[in-house]
């Protein structure tokens, strides 16, 4: 929006440009009354206004109107090691990189490290699916979701971070990561999906912090072909509770519940 005043007249009258097709550079724009009158002569400037930058190895889009931004892809297929920054700068501005966009990094065969920016809320669906040397995830402190299949078929994933503000896991989330051992479900964790543990052979310690789990929000099989004699710590008032639930979502009756 721009605007002006006629002299004298105490009101300020307000209008919206908008340019198709133009160049980057100056303008002038003739503001004429309904007699065909000059009114105003306004001077503009038309800047370049860029959609996406590339920072280190990511391809980022960017979201002019909250100035938020989203990790859309790496660089390159052959990384070995991915950082996805907390803010990227484009346009004179400053974007907070809040999301990693479905199927970002899906099938990248050579990446073993990620390390997620601490805006990040949200790993959309595929993110990192299908990342066979995929071993150690980091950061992601904001992290509140995880999108169906984000880790799916990550075969060496061992190391993934303790998400206190994690709500939801999708369905398939961590699908076949056989060499993931351990897991926290925080405090905050609302809705695990069908299948979202399913033959993760080698978890043998999940931690429970959660007291938000019912038969309606933890999908069928979410802890299915899990190791068969993994301990589970749960909240000592939901104990019992999440004994008979888990089983039944897929749990081997041979687990530990304390």
């Amino acid at each position: 929006s721009t605007g002006f005043m006629l002299d004298g007249s105490g009101i300020w009258y307000t209008f919206d440009l908008s340019f198709t097709g133009v160049n980057t550079g100056s303008a002038v724009v003739t503001v004429y009354d309904e007699y065909g009158f000059t009114l105003v002569i306004i001077p503009v400037t038309v800047e370049e206004r860029i959609d996406k930058v590339t920072v280190n190895n990511g391809i980022y889009t960017l979201n002019h109107t909250d100035l938020t931004a989203s990790f859309k892809k790496a660089q390159s297929n052959e990384i070995g090691s991915l950082s996805i920054n907390p803010t990227v700068k484009a346009n004179g501005k400053t974007y907070r990189v809040i999301k990693v966009e479905p199927n970002a990094c899906k099938g990248l065969k050579k990446l073993q490290t990620v390390t997620l920016g601490k805006n990040i809320k949200t790993i959309g669906k595929n993110a990192f699916a299908s990342c066979t040397k995929l071993k150690t995830i980091k950061g992601g402190a904001a992290v509140t979701t995880i999108g169906d299949a984000a880790f799916s078929g990550c075969k060496v994933l061992a190391s993934f971070p303790t998400l206190s503000k994690l709500q939801t896991i999708g369905a398939n989330a961590f699908k076949s990561c056989a060499k993931l051992t351990k897991f926290t479900l925080g405090a905050k964790v609302s809705s695990i999906g069908k299948n979202a543990f399913s033959a993760c052979s080698g978890l043998r310690t999940i931690t429970v912090k959660t007291t938000r789990l019912t038969d309606k929000n933890v999908g069928a099989g979410a802890f299915k072909s899990i190791y068969k004699k993994a301990t589970f710590s749960c909240p000592k008032a939901k104990l019992a509770a999440y004994k008979k639930l888990f089983v039944k979502k897929g749990a081997p009756k041979t687990c530990i519940f304390k």
